[in-house]
């Protein structure tokens, strides 16, 4: 499966100008994660970070990993919302999820991502222009989610803190509005902007740009669906539960290790982490997330450096574990149900 997601990937970019700047973006991907990890792995204490995953109490482990079986669950939910395909059996799309999840987690240059549109095509037969609307509009809502709870802990959080973030606090709604605007009308301004590119480039021009011009109008078309109140309101709350399910998780871990903080520093804390997994430039979110989960410790936890990064590389390790095990479940289930057809 790996292969045919590469190969789906390098062959949306033939022309050698897109094949120069997707390797320059992936040189820069590479340099950020190494220097990162270099400078994070330079500040753990291994002693103290072994000691730290000696004294994880089992029990929160275990419901640790349940929640990360929530969370991708409640995504599973939202794709079949996005794709408005009630019909759609969940012991269909959860595998698919599950190993999606998996691939994000562990494969570089957010080629994981292709792999949802990959097996929605292979598997179940759907339009590349459907996986790739649910997907953008799961990952909007997302990015909405994280942005909404952060405002809320920065704004119960008091202190010095939130007069520090004062500015921040004032944009946050904006951009959760502007958010919501651009996933609502996402289908228009996708139009607004194929009008621009005929007026620019016309449409006779070669294969690719006809080929462009084409998903854009396919795209465009898939997303207009989105207009719907109903299903906006249905895929949000569904986002808020798979939030929801990402914070007891985090919550369960950050307490096993001995961060004792209010609700709000905690939202915050757990938004840091939540925003460095979205980073672009990263390979496969190494170094950002630790950095991430690092910095809101340091900030918000009074943790020292050395005890905020070891508490990183745990936190992402369990996740990256997590994913692992539940991408492995979701291939084999995957493999059962291709053999069952077969025969």
């Amino acid at each position: 499966m790996p292969a045919e997601i590469t190969a789906t990937a390098d062959s949306q970019a033939r022309s050698p100008r897109r094949r120069t700047r997707r390797w320059l973006l992936r040189l820069l991907s590479v340099i950020i994660t190494v220097g990162l990890l270099a400078w994070l792995l330079s500040k753990v204490e291994w002693a103290r970070f072994g000691q730290m995953v000696a004294a994880l109490p089992p029990l929160a482990l275990f419901g640790a990993f349940l929640a990360y079986g929530a969370q991708n669950f409640f995504r599973a939910v939202r794709f079949r919302i996005l794709l408005q395909r009630p019909d759609l059996r969940l012991s269909v799309l959860l595998p698919i999820t599950f190993y999606h999840n998996f691939l994000v987690r562990v494969l570089p240059f957010k080629l994981g991502e292709v792999a949802y549109v990959v097996l929605l095509r292979t598997r179940l037969g759907y339009a590349v222009g459907e996986g790739i609307s649910s997907l953008f509009g799961a990952r909007l809502l997302e990015l909405m989610m994280i942005i909404l709870m952060t405002a809320l802990g920065l704004l119960f959080a008091g202190g010095a803190g939130q007069q520090q973030a004062g500015t921040f606090v004032a944009l946050v709604p904006i951009v959760l509005i502007l958010c919501g605007l651009l996933l609502y009308y996402a289908g228009a301004l996708l139009r607004g902007l194929r009008r621009v590119l005929i007026g620019i480039g016309g449409e006779t021009r070669a294969k690719w740009w006809r080929g462009l011009l084409h998903q854009l109008a396919s795209l465009a078309a898939s997303l207009d669906t989105l207009r719907q109140p109903r299903l906006f309101v249905a895929a949000f709350l569904t986002s808020f539960f798979s939030y929801g399910s990402a914070f007891i998780l985090n919550t369960l871990m950050l307490t096993a290790v001995g961060v004792e903080v209010s609700l709000p520093l905690l939202v915050l804390i757990i938004s840091f982490g939540q925003f460095a997994i979205s980073f672009p430039f990263s390979v496969s979110g190494f170094g950002v997330v630790e950095g991430g989960w690092a910095l809101g410790l340091v900030l918000f936890a009074g943790f020292a450096t050395s005890d905020a990064v070891a508490v990183g590389f745990l936190l992402h390790g369990f996740q990256v574990i997590s994913a692992s095990i539940y991408g492995l479940l979701g291939y084999l289930w995957l493999s059962r149900r291709q053999s069952e057809v077969a025969h």
